[in-house]
């Protein structure tokens, strides 16, 4: 059964679907390509609500990945060693240093940022920091003297998180 909301939603997120949307749209709700376009058209809540989120969730991705590439992401994690992994990437180079204890890491992943940021191009202007070493003092204030921009999240990863498993069972 529709109401004015889902109806009005229907009108509204239209014009953004393309091609292909229908058929992610099916198997989601687990029933074919035609079943799933015919339950958006008639207005079936469910269909409208998975279809804005199809909708949302790509408007997020593309902003996320461009982003992601105008960008230097610096990443930290524990390895599966209890080792300190910083791993820097831009422009599809990735650049890591694996430090033995969080004591180190505070001490030394600030001039390992430093001497990576003297290489980034100009033409990126911001830095995403999606952990901890984000927050430290030594590493904002390197950030600041390069004059970029300082973003505490992203949310596509993929890449570095693929490195830092690799690298995490080698050691």
């Amino acid at each position: 059964m529709e109401n004015s909301n889902t109806v009005r939603l229907n009108e509204q997120i239209e014009s953004k679907i393309r091609r292909g949307d229908f058929i992610t749209l099916g198997k989601i709700l687990g029933v074919e390509q035609n079943t799933a376009r015919m339950q958006f058209k008639r207005g079936k809540e469910i269909a409208i609500t998975v279809m804005n989120d199809i909708l949302e969730n790509r408007e997020d991705f593309e902003a996320n990945y461009a982003l992601r590439e105008k960008a230097v992401i610096i990443d930290c994690v524990i390895t599966n060693g209890l080792k300190f992994l910083v791993v820097i990437q831009y422009e599809g180079k990735q650049e890591f240093r694996l430090y033995e204890n969080a004591q180190l890491m505070d001490m030394m992943a600030a001039e390992f940022i430093s001497d990576v940021l003297k290489e980034v191009p100009a033409t990126i202007k911001l830095v995403i920091t999606d952990c901890s070493i984000g927050f430290l003092p030594k590493v904002v204030s390197i950030i600041r003297k390069f004059g970029f921009k300082h973003s505490f999240k992203h949310s596509s990863s993929v890449k570095i998180e693929a490195l830092i498993n690799r690298l995490s069972t080698r050691n």
